[in-house]
């Protein structure tokens, strides 16, 4: 069902009928990335990586989408067309959650991470400067219901170091191009325009972040049978552009590998760009690698829609090992 909340505190919770009698506790998860790359068999690996982007791995939303037809054409009949099933349904999914009482406010919490307002005290002041331990329990609220994620660099983690993001792609999807809509939503004419101007033009880069880098991580944990795999960001120590005195910069890893005992098992970036990835994006995730795991040649991998540059080519085929590039034909399943 829709209310999460209702099944974990009246069905199983500590006065709830069935509390200490269950015989399994299943939560269904939706598909994984390659998975839901399964309902769209006839498009190319591009466009499932997009419309995982869009429907996420919800089957219920998956199975609205027509094969047959193009990605444009399935956006506009299953989410932005009058009358489209998916139109509404952020809405739907607060208003049935019974512990998001306030539904105006919840969605402004939604909205607010959607657009990048990746912290607490960033959502507080979106919603005019709100108190911030309130806005604490209600982003609470929205992650125990399963709408907000919660994300921290996978080693080496400070408490500070939190980041929100809207859980389901779909969601995201949304918020990004639906929720700012209004009405140029209203007609089908106006929706199509909508989609042509607005939308197209912006999908692949909302695709490229988080969509796209879920789908390598997901690769990176099987490549590696790694215990966790997740983002990494935080300071490190470089040398200045002169090679001369060491400088303290902000790195970010899209994906990093670790074993059970925290053994750093290898690095990635991923890149959905139409450009190669150049040399200079492999020196970055270099210098990540050598402060994370000093002294060990750290397997990098290199997740690129458009290919490496020359350089890495040659790195690549003289140490597939330690250089490894994976294409998005190589993401599906």
């Amino acid at each position: 069902g829709s209310d999460v909340a209702f099944f974990g505190d009246e069905v199983l919770g500590a006065t709830a009928p069935l509390h200490g009698r269950r015989t399994a506790d299943y939560r269904l998860m939706p598909f994984s990335p390659s998975d839901s790359t399964l309902f769209v068999p006839r498009w190319g690996s591009e466009d499932r990586i997009r419309a995982y982007g869009v429907w996420g791995g919800v089957p219920y939303y998956l199975a609205m989408v027509d094969d047959r037809s193009t990605l444009e054409e399935n956006i506009l009949e299953t989410v932005l067309s009058p009358g489209a099933p998916l139109q509404s349904e952020a809405d739907y999914l607060i208003r049935m959650e019974s512990r998001l009482r306030d539904v105006a406010l919840y969605g402004s919490i939604l909205r607010a991470i959607a657009s990048g307002r990746t912290s607490t005290s960033a959502v507080a002041d979106h919603l005019g400067g709100a108190n911030l331990g309130n806005v604490s329990r209600q982003i609470e609220r929205l992650t125990e219901v399963g709408l907000v994620s919660v994300e921290r660099p996978v080693v080496r983690v400070r408490r500070m170091e939190t980041r929100f993001q809207i859980a389901d792609p779909f969601l995201r999807f949304w918020f990004r191009f639906v929720s700012p809509a209004g009405a140029r939503l209203a007609t089908r004419e106006a929706a199509r325009r909508y989609l042509t101007n607005v939308v197209m033009p912006a999908l692949d880069q909302f695709v490229s972040m988080p969509a796209f880098e879920e789908f390598c991580r997901a690769d990176l944990a099987r490549r590696f049978d790694a215990a966790a795999v997740g983002r990494w960001w935080g300071p490190i120590h470089e040398n200045d552009r002169s090679g001369g005195a060491l400088r303290t910069v902000d790195r970010e890893a899209d994906g990093v590998a670790v074993d059970d005992d925290g053994t750093i098992l290898a690095l990635a970036t991923c890149k959905w760009t139409n450009s190669p990835v150049s040399v200079t994006e492999v020196n970055k995730l270099r210098r990540i690698a050598a402060h994370l795991a000093p002294g060990r040649a750290v397997p990098l991998v290199v997740y690129a829609r458009s290919g490496v540059d020359a350089r890495l080519a040659a790195e690549h085929e003289a140490s597939p090992d330690l250089l490894m590039v994976i294409s998005a034909d190589d993401l599906q399943p």
